[in-house]
C-alpha cells in the first residue's frame, strides 16, 4: 500500500510524528476495509508515525457513495493488543476514533467544536432530521448499495457503453 512509502519518505526526512504532515485517509477505505488486519495495520502505522493528532478521516464519498458503511467498519475496527505490543501501535480506542473521525480536521482548521455543536443542535435541520429520524429511523439510508459506477474502471465502461448505445451518461 502507499502508507509505507510515505511513512519511508517520512523517516528519510526525519519527519516526526504530530508534526507538519498530514495524512487523509480518503480512497484507502474501500481497499482497506476488505481486511481487517490491514486496516488495523493502516490506522496503526499512520497514528504511530504521521501522529494520533495528524490523521485525518475522509470517504471520497463521491465516488464511493455514503460513507455511512465506512464509518460503522472504522468505529467497529480495533487494533489487537498483540499487534499494539509488536508494532508498538496505539490503541484504536474511542479518543483516537473521535481525533480521527474529526476533532483532528477541526483543530488544523481552527473550528470551536464546542461552539459548532450548540450550533448545529439548535439549527432547524436538525430538527427535522430528528423528525424524519423518528419517522423512518435513523439508519434508512446507511446500506443502501449506491447504484451506477463505483469505480473508475466501472466508470468508464459505463460511458463507454452509453456512447455506443447513443445515449448520455
Amino acid at each position: 500500500m502507499g502508507v509505507n512509502a510515505l511513512l519511508r519518505s517520512l523517516q528519510d526526512y526525519g519527519i516526526e510524528p504530530n508534526s507538519n504532515v498530514y495524512a487523509e485517509v480518503g480512497s484507502a477505505l474501500n481497499e482497506i476495509f476488505k481486511d481487517p488486519i490491514a486496516a488495523a495495520h493502516f490506522f496503526g502505522k499512520l497514528m504511530k508515525h504521521v501522529g494520533t493528532d495528524n490523521v485525518l478521516w475522509g470517504t471520497d464519498c463521491i465516488i464511493y457513495g455514503s460513507p455511512q458503511p465506512f464509518i460503522e467498519q472504522f468505529r467497529a475496527l480495533q487494533i489487537p493488543e498483540s499487534m499494539q505490543e509488536q508494532y508498538g501501535y496505539p490503541a484504536l480506542d474511542a479518543t483516537n476514533k473521535a481525533k480521527i473521525l474529526g476533532l483532528n480536521a477541526a483543530r488544523l482548521h481552527r473550528v470551536d467544536v464546542a461552539r459548532r455543536r450548540c450550533e448545529i443542535e439548535t439549527c432547524t435541520m436538525t430538527a427535522r432530521k430528528r423528525q424524519l429520524d423518528a419517522e423512518l429511523g435513523a439508519r434508512r439510508w446507511a446500506f443502501r448499495e449506491p447504484t451506477g459506477p463505483r469505480t473508475w474502471g466501472e466508470f468508464l465502461a459505463h460511458a463507454e457503453d452509453c456512447v455506443r448505445i447513443g445515449r448520455p451518461g
